[in-house]
């Protein structure tokens, strides 16, 4: 590698199934940058209106090192192409930024979004396309294949795989994930994990590699839908695993939001398979709570009308007793 290729600015790429953990370990590459005095720009596609995962690493890692583009209401291989190509672009033209992280929606498949990062960064000789990371669901992982076969493009192109979550996985489906992994991605390092846990400065080594490429342009999205839902009140948490629970084609929800019994806003994961909701504080500042869900052959209306059941009960307002007026003489 040649000095002038030393110096550009590397764009990582970050790719995977909805709930295998792209978040988490974006949270991770953002971290070990911000930790060395290296401004990132990152660029975050949700298929929903409202970007969560871009305002939830903005506000954990404040506003001086950390620059967030996010492409919402969309997908980056398909319909979003042009805004992936020219968000890449901006954040490699910003002076402040020295390394850039592509988060992919959650039905995005890589080989697309790399085609369109590798124009940004033929158009911005400052830049080259850096690791590519597929990640996958190592206790869902054969399921969901089985469901969506488009499962299967989040990982090709690849330059390392995290079987992730594997604490929670049996050894048959952790066996299965990997042996899987190995024939989507063959020239691909494949790293087990949890909770993303894993040596970011090794996985930021894997600079990206040739990968045989493809003309066929596939549709990840076909059959998937979204919604997003405003929160007024708190929610009550186990109202709303119930609803879940009777909503089994929704496949992803999070969010920020109230909860009955709890201080202070909470962020909110969860995906199909888990039995319960993850919560965590979120301390940053937020105008209203809100959900965003993901799903495939949703009744949108049952659900919407369901959520709206787990609101908790409207405060009364209470009355106050009245002071005697003094009596005049």
């Amino acid at each position: 590698m040649t000095l002038a290729a030393e110096n550009m600015k590397l764009v990582h790429v970050v790719a995977g199934f909805l709930g295998s953990g792209k978040t988490t370990l974006v949270e991770r590459l953002v971290r070990h940058y911000t930790e060395l005095g290296r401004g990132v720009g990152l660029v975050i596609n949700e298929m929903a209106e409202l970007d969560v995962d871009g305002a939830i690493l903005h506000d954990h890692h404040g506003h001086k090192e950390v620059h967030v583009l996010g492409l919402a209401g969309g997908c980056v291989c398909c319909d979003l192409g042009e805004a992936l190509v020219g968000a890449v672009g901006q954040q490699l033209s910003n002076p402040k930024v020295e390394v850039v992280i592509v988060e992919t929606t959650g039905l995005a498949a890589l080989a697309q979004v790399l085609s369109g990062v590798e124009r940004a960064t033929a158009e911005h000789s400052e830049g080259r396309l850096g690791a590519c990371i597929g990640l996958l669901d190592a206790k869902r992982f054969e399921a969901q294949r089985a469901r969506w076969p488009a499962t299967d493009v989040h990982l090709v192109g690849a330059d390392v795989v995290l079987v992730n979550h594997v604490d929670v996985a049996t050894v048959q489906q952790r066996y299965a994930a990997v042996e899987t992994a190995r024939e989507l991605a063959p020239l691909a390092q494949v790293i087990e994990t949890s909770f993303a846990d894993v040596d970011v400065a090794q996985l930021l080594a894997a600079n990206h590699q040739a990968h045989p490429s493809s003309d066929q342009v596939v549709d990840t999205v076909a059959g998937f839908s979204q919604n997003t839902f405003l929160l007024k009140r708190p929610v009550v948490l186990e109202k709303l695993v119930a609803l879940l629970r009777r909503h089994r084609a929704i496949l992803r929800l999070k969010g920020l939001m109230l909860v009955e019994g709890r201080e202070g806003m909470q962020l909110l994961q969860w995906s199909s398979g888990d039995s319960e909701v993850a919560l965590s504080p979120h301390g940053g500042e937020v105008e209203s709570g809100y959900l965003v869900a993901i799903g495939r052959r949703v009744q949108w209306e049952r659900f919407m009308t369901g959520l709206g059941e787990c609101l908790a009960p409207k405060k009364k307002a209470k009355l106050s007793k009245r002071p005697r007026s003094a009596a005049l003489h």
